[in-house]
């Protein structure tokens, strides 16, 4: 992710938005709780994480199908 997106998600998310993201190098996908440095606190099913912005994108909308926050993308189904 490049630091402009960086900065669009954390706006939208210090706005009260809604946003996940996809971790390349753990394949799991988490809601975005604040953001820091470069850094992202994620929530993973009960937990959280912390993801660099490098090692994510954006996920895109999962047209209906609900996915859960703990599941590799790699698994959906659609």
């Amino acid at each position: 992710m490049t630091h402009l997106d960086y900065v669009n998600v954390c706006r939208a998310v210090n706005h009260g938005e809604d946003r996940k993201l996809e971790n390349h190098k753990n394949h799991l996908i988490g809601e975005v709780l604040s953001c820091n440095a470069d850094y992202f606190n994620v929530k993973i099913g009960e937990g959280w994480q912390v993801w660099s912005r490098e090692d994510c994108d954006e996920t895109a909308p999962t047209m209906g199908v609900e996915a859960n926050k703990t599941s590799k993308v790699s698994d959906w189904i659609i």
